[in-house]
């Protein structure tokens, strides 16, 4: 389901996304063949449990596993630079960074990269990219070699699908005859996988879906798809088929309670490894096959492997990705008198492994609501003292789209983007008496899924994509109030693209004043510094309020409960590229022309939110750590069964 989250990402807000280009060459680790796989939420190791040769890869920061794929060589995975947005390849062995495509400086272009595969010869890389003015996908081809020194080298990108209306969101494999298994996002919220034919630009469907994405894997002669996809009892139920690649037949190979979840298909396609958790733990399980059938019982191959991203195959191995480690939520103190920020000794955990993944504060300050990823189909909320002891959670029984929870004014309940069993897209109501969540507003493809409260909690606003009248211009950006008792909204302002150079998923930093009258937003025009701009909330009104220079933004963190002040961050920038040389931030306050720096915070990973005391900050904080690892494919490489 990550991948769903995926092709969204126009609607995140970049900068919260961005980290600095480090060293990654001093990252890598040498390959080690007999080191066990670690849990993919804690840098603990886990038992081995049998003979599988796994073997670790690389071991670093600044990954992203959801958009990397090795190439047939096993030298190269594919990557996001997103210093640039850029598509880049990473060296295995050295850990060394090359960016395959120039799009120029973040602030000269929003656009960027997202996942990205290999040709089975190596020589291509097809990657889609988004669009920023046209709030759009596309499907890239480039052209890709290694030059006598070792440095990869790419032809001019090459569009073969514009996007608009179906977006090619997840590419899974490429078939012999110059045709990509995609996972295809269509206008009315559903999907479908089909092949994308690379001459034609054509899309061939193959299976459509009401509403959940299928993981699929296609097979190394292109004739079969492996894919899992709900059973029918929710997101968490996963089955596994086969389908034949020109759709003459479908059978179900691998059925049961509980998540199961393609992995891909070994050499020679003699066997299929899937990752379920029926042995009590997620583990990896090894399916016999010829020609495109189950050849016998699935078996089990590897217990407590933790989560995995699958990367893809690479000769006879397989290749995965594992996050180690992940930020945690931090408070501190501000003290405006003397202008510094006072680290206190809480720190927001759960008793589930899980990176955390939202928080917000209650309205008076006393509860602490955080959100933590347990699965890749649901969150656990959790209520929490401010010094950091749970008193209270449940299972949501939801997937958080954008990352966002918001406490109502009133305390009773949270709102929260995301997405339930039915695989229903939208903003939720949690009611906290009942323990119940109801569907608010289904969203639509060009809606934003973040958002942003009113003062009196009557009504939510957030950003939707305005339609163009002939398509040829950069699409604008409506500010939609949506009230929340009548269900009616309003367009309470336009904003163009050019202005701001962030798709329709800038409302996260739709700030809101304490009085409900003013909405503070991040502008960065290519022709000026990052600045905060003011408009009134009231429909029709002329901006009246003087925009604030602030270079370096990053985020704004929210008004002071008095009105008087916004906060908010800025980064060092380097300043060749103009993009963020650092992940330490800057807290500033703002009062009319006045700005004061406050305080650095270190390794800052986003979420910032102000306590109603108007003191107390909470935000993400650390680094995230991830690994690359091989898994030995071969059937005759270990025994069927673990000791």
């Amino acid at each position: 389901m990550r991948r769903l989250a995926a092709i969204t990402l126009f609607l995140v807000l970049l900068l919260t996304a961005c980290r600095a280009d480090r060293d990654r060459a001093a990252m890598a680790q040498v390959p080690m063949a007999d080191t066990p796989i670690p849990q993919s939420t804690s840098p603990e190791t886990v038992t081995d449990r049998g003979e599988t040769p796994f073997r670790r890869l690389w071991a670093g920061e600044g990954f992203n596993f959801f958009a990397s794929s090795p190439s047939p060589d096993g030298q190269w995975v594919t990557e996001i630079d997103w210093t640039t947005g850029d598509l880049a390849v990473r060296h295995l062995e050295s850990g060394e960074l090359h960016r395959i495509t120039d799009k120029g400086a973040r602030k000269e272009s929003g656009d960027y990269s997202e996942v990205a595969i290999f040709s089975p010869d190596g020589r291509r890389i097809a990657y889609s990219w988004y669009v920023d003015e046209k709030a759009t996908y596309e499907v890239r081809i480039v052209d890709f070699a290694i030059d006598d020194r070792g440095i990869p080298r790419a032809s001019e990108p090459r569009v073969v699908h514009a996007g608009d209306p179906v977006y090619a969101f997840w590419l899974y494999g490429w078939t012999p005859e110059d045709e990509i298994l995609a996972g295809l996002y269509r206008p009315d919220n559903s999907t479908a996988l089909g092949f994308l034919d690379l001459s034609t630009g054509e899309i061939r469907p193959l299976k459509s879906f009401d509403w959940a994405d299928a993981r699929a894997s296609l097979s190394r002669d292109g004739e079969t798809v492996a894919y899992d996809h709900p059973a029918g009892g929710g997101p968490d139920d996963r089955d596994i088929f086969l389908l034949a690649s020109d759709a003459s037949h479908e059978t179900v190979l691998v059925e049961g309670e509980g998540r199961d979840e393609v992995l891909g298909w070994g050499p020679g396609d003699r066997s299929l490894f899937f990752l379920s958790e029926r042995s009590g733990s997620p583990s990896i399980w090894r399916v016999p096959m010829s020609h495109g059938r189950a050849a016998d019982d699935a078996r089990l191959i590897r217990e407590g492997v933790g989560r995995l991203e699958p990367l893809g195959p690479a000769g006879e191995e397989f290749y995965v990705g594992v996050e180690v480690e992940s930020p945690r939520f931090r408070t501190a103190r501000i003290d405006f008198e003397k202008g510094v920020l006072e680290p206190l000794p809480t720190v927001l955990d759960s008793p589930y492994r899980g990176p955390a993944v939202a928080f917000d504060w209650s309205p008076d300050g006393r509860l602490v609501a955080h959100a933590v990823s347990v699965g890749q189909a649901r969150a656990r909320l959790f209520f929490s003292s401010p010094d950091g002891n749970v008193i209270r959670e449940w299972n949501l029984g939801l997937r958080l789209l954008r990352l966002i929870l918001r406490w109502t004014p009133d305390g009773e309940s949270i709102l929260l983007s995301g997405q339930d069993d039915r695989g229903r897209a939208g903003l939720f109501r949690v009611d906290l008496d009942s323990e119940t969540t109801q569907l608010l507003r289904r969203y639509e493809l060009s809606s934003g899924r973040l958002f942003s409260i009113s003062p009196d909690g009557g009504a939510v606003l957030y950003t939707r994509v305005a339609d163009v009248a002939d398509g040829s211009e950069p699409k604008r950006i409506d500010v939609v109030s949506w009230d929340l008792e009548s269900g009616t909204e309003q367009t309470i302002r336009t904003i163009d693209t050019h202005d701001v150079h962030l798709g329709a998923g800038h409302s996260s930093h739709l700030v809101v004043s304490p009085d409900g009258e003013w909405v503070a937003y991040p502008s960065f025009s290519t022709e000026e510094e990052a600045r905060i701009r003011f408009f009134p909330t009231a429909p029709g009104s002329a901006e009246a309020r003087k925009p604030l220079t602030a270079p370096g933004l990053r985020e704004i963190v929210g008004w002071t409960p008095d009105g008087r002040s916004l906060l908010y961050l800025t980064a060092a920038t380097s300043p060749d590229s103009g993009e963020w040389a650092t992940e330490d931030v800057e807290l500033w306050s703002a009062s009319g022309d006045h700005t004061r720096r406050l305080a650095t915070i270190p390794d800052y990973a986003g979420g910032a939110r102000l306590n109603p005391d108007g003191r107390t900050l909470a935000y993400r904080a650390g680094r995230s750590r991830g690994e690359i690892w091989a898994l030995d494919m071969r059937d005759d490489s270990r025994p069927e069964t673990p000791r």
